[in-house]
């Protein structure tokens, strides 16, 4: 009895075996990335309850900062003699008032 193997015939024998072994180092590093994927997708989550709480409590600080803005141009227009000095010191109680509250706001709801 007689076999007779050509060099063709060995080497898609040696592909074949190599491609079992790919295939396997696949399925091992699949299994293996899947508690990572979900370390990944709990991380996101907490990241994200972090982000709205972040939001949430910067909601008024553009407005705010913008009232402050306001009212100290407002103040400098008032030094310059184009508006009355009562109406810039009005503005700029007003913006003082919402910053405070702003902090206010923040402080509470830290407790």
């Amino acid at each position: 009895m007689t076999i007779s193997l050509t060099l063709t015939e060995l080497l898609l024998g040696l592909l074949i075996i190599a491609g079992i072994v790919v295939l396997v180092y696949l399925a091992i590093v699949l299994k293996n990335l899947i508690p990572t994927l979900k370390n990944v997708a709990n991380i996101t989550a907490e990241t994200d309850i972090i982000v709205k709480e972040v939001h949430e409590k910067t909601e008024g600080l553009g407005d705010t900062l913008a009232d402050t803005v306001s009212a100290l141009g407002d103040v400098n227009r008032a030094f310059k003699g184009n508006q009355s000095m009562v109406g810039a010191a009005t503005n700029l109680v007003n913006a003082a008032t919402s910053l405070a509250g702003l902090t206010k706001k923040a402080k509470n709801n830290k407790k």
